[in-house]
């Protein structure tokens, strides 16, 4: 049994019958992959945001170094 409706000048249909389990299960593993491609995502990114941000602050200190070694000659 389906159900039809009409939004927007296009036509959907809509099956009123329950999913199968086996759909609901393939379905709950996809949004699990990629839940975790998020997760490993974001960590990656903020991994290589802190690394980026110690070597600016260990570029900065080398930097500030030289000059007062430039300095004190």
């Amino acid at each position: 049994m389906t159900l039809q409706s009409k939004i927007d000048g296009m036509q959907w249909e809509y099956s009123l019958t329950p999913p199968s389990r086996e759909w609901c299960c393939e379905l709950e593993n996809e949004v699990g992959r990629a839940c975790a491609e998020l997760a490993d995502s974001i960590r990656t990114r903020a991994l290589a945001d802190f690394h980026r941000q110690q070597l600016d602050k260990a570029t900065a200190r080398h930097y500030l170094a030289r000059m007062r070694d430039v300095l004190n000659d």
